[in-house]
């Protein structure tokens, strides 16, 4: 008897392990970054490719934080971890801008976990972490350029700063009125010194919930019947909106919703405002049957950078 239970709870422990997820997050254009799950930064230096293994959670508030300033954050409220492909899973997520320039965090795969590659060797690999780090202290890259002109005759000095993305000039030319030959010698240094600014990370108690909980199907019913008992279409979008703040939904339930409206201008409104509290935005096409005209369609991919 102890040696089936030492078996059984051996598959358990195994089983356990092997349910845990691993995301990995690169940057298309090759910008450092920092990544953060549920307000605890994940890598101790920016990376481009970034991996964490042995993920326990199905969702993840996740966020973008840029080694450079002035590209910004990213941010999703759900981040997906599992799908309908696989689970447990290796997901890949990749940050790309889209067509107005702006970064943008899209799925990119998801495998079973079994059968994913290793992962390549230019890969940041961590462990999940759950224990805050310091901020980061950012960097400034300050280039200067002398060029200095001998036998006395002129000297000219330029110097370049750039911070953050802003740049800034200075020129200085001294003459001493006489003419004739001169010999040139340019001299360039680049470095990189540490900046007042920081990045500044909200380290709350980390939970496995995403920040918008999934809802209930008990509660998705009583919703539908809300909706549908309402008259007009602005009515049922007020109350659609209001429930997808602050109760996730999947594709189908919102597709679901859609249906209940009477105006092709509501579903495209609410198709647009839900695709945020999505819990499986890689299947977000499915809402496309929704609709009856393909110019929503295309407004709706428009609206969401593919």
């Amino acid at each position: 008897m102890k040696k089936l239970i030492f078996i059984i709870v051996s598959i358990i422990s195994v089983y356990g392990l092997s349910a845990q997820n691993n995301l990995s997050v690169f940057s298309e254009d090759g910008h450092p970054f920092y990544l953060i799950l549920n307000g605890i930064r994940q890598n101790v230096n920016a990376e481009t490719n970034v991996r964490v293994n042995g993920l326990p959670g199905e969702y993840y508030s996740a966020k973008v934080i840029f080694a450079d300033v002035a590209l910004g954050e990213i941010e999703k409220k759900a981040l997906m971890i599992t799908g309908v492909e696989c689970n447990p899973c290796d997901v890949v997520y990749k940050i790309k801008a889209d067509k107005n320039g702006a970064l943008v965090m899209k799925a990119f795969s998801f495998t079973q976990l079994a059968l994913a590659p290793p992962p390549p060797p230019n890969v940041a690999v961590v462990q999940y972490n759950t224990v805050p780090m310091p901020a980061p202290i950012m960097g400034v890259q300050v280039t200067e350029t002398t060029t200095t002109t001998t036998n006395g005759y002129s000297e000219n000095v330029n110097m370049g700063v750039n911070f953050g993305g802003f740049n800034m000039g200075v020129n200085v030319n001294v003459n001493d009125g006489f003419g004739g030959s001169s010999q040139t010698t340019t001299t360039t240094t680049t470095t990189v010194v540490p900046a007042q600014q920081t990045v500044v990370v909200q380290q709350p108690v980390v939970v496995q919930q995403p920040v918008c909980p999934a809802i209930s199907q008990a509660a998705y019913g009583s919703l539908l019947s809300s909706i549908n008992s309402k008259s007009f279409d602005d009515d049922k979008l007020t109350i659609a909106k209001q429930a997808i703040s602050s109760n996730c939904m999947t594709t189908n339930q919102i597709k679901g919703i859609m249906g209940a409206f009477t105006w092709e201008d509501s579903r495209l409104s609410f198709a647009q405002y839900a695709y945020a509290y999505c819990l499986d935005q890689n299947n977000y096409f499915l809402v496309n049957d929704a609709f009856e005209w393909d110019d929503s369609i295309t407004k709706l991919n428009n609206f969401i950078g593919r």
